[in-house]
């Protein structure tokens, strides 16, 4: 019985540092979520304390596709072949960073977003 006393802590412990981090940012009444635009992101939060935007290269694998003829039968037998072949394709990603300092009460909000769209929300330090 003590054991089960002992170990009900533990595992609740291990459920919170398990836990995913939030994905979401409130601004005002609003809150943002992975995915969002750009310009809504703007519109509801404001301008950021500050902001960068790059270029990024990255290779991606994309299957190749294939035109197939049905009424081939020799393109219908090959088509497997075929379609499992992969190729890599360097493509560019715009990469916009923004900070929101929201003040000493909150840590800022590193947000980062990829062709336009919100990737990704990180917390950094207290604000000032």
């Amino acid at each position: 019985m003590n054991i089960r006393l002992c170990l009900l802590p533990l595992a609740a412990i291990n459920l919170l540092l398990l836990a995913p981090h939030a994905l979401a940012l409130r601004c005002d009444n609003f809150v943002i979520d992975i995915g969002m635009p750009r310009i809504e992101v703007r519109e509801k939060c404001g301008s950021p304390s500050s902001q960068d935007t790059h270029t990024e290269h990255r290779t991606i694998r994309k299957r190749r596709s294939s035109n197939i003829d049905y009424d081939d039968r020799h393109a219908l037998r090959n088509y497997r072949d075929r379609e499992s072949r992969e190729v890599e394709e360097t493509i560019e990603v715009v990469v916009d960073e923004w900070i929101y300092n929201f003040g000493p009460t909150r840590f800022m909000q590193l947000l980062v977003f990829e062709d336009g769209r919100l990737k990704e929300i990180k917390d950094l330090g207290r604000g000032n």
